[in-house]
């Protein structure tokens, strides 16, 4: 199979950074050379886009929210994505959204009905918040609501 037709067939199973299709065509044996043509050829046509599909996995996260905006930038950039150009998606993508509502709804769907937490339970979920990639001020003003306070961390 070309190396052309090796790349189409990976990127019409999804979209992938050009990091990521350069690293697949290569585990298939393609050379360098023929790699960096289909490449430049993919990105002049459009089909290949970093900046798209950095724009699109950060809305879409954005969206759902259960990732802050730490956690998809870095995603983000461990796909090949170049940090300047996650850090632009993930801005514009987290403009329209309230950390605090995400982080409410979160925490809501964590608990379960709890009202209040013990030290324990408080130090559980601010640590599962910020691995979710969320700034720890956020957390600390949600976490409020449910008697914690910055000196249980």
């Amino acid at each position: 199979m070309s190396c052309l037709s090796s790349a189409l067939r990976l990127l019409g199973i999804r979209d992938l950074t050009e990091h990521q299709l350069r690293t697949k065509l290569e585990s298939r044996g393609h050379q360098s050379s023929e790699i960096n043509d289909v490449l430049e050829r993919l990105k002049s046509e459009g089909t290949l886009s970093d900046q798209r599909l950095a724009g699109a996995r950060a809305r879409a996260e954005a969206e759902r929210g259960r990732k802050g905006p730490h956690r998809v930038r870095r995603e983000l950039e461990d796909a090949g994505i170049t940090a300047s150009l996650a850090k632009a998606a993930v801005k514009e993508a987290f403009e329209a959204v309230d950390p605090a509502e995400t982080l409410a709804a979160l925490i809501e769907r964590r608990l379960q009905g709890v009202r209040r937490l013990d030290q324990a339970a408080y130090r559980r979920t601010y640590r599962f918040l910020l691995r979710r990639g969320f700034e720890a001020t956020d957390v600390i003003a949600a976490l409020k609501k449910y008697g914690g306070s910055r000196s249980t961390r």
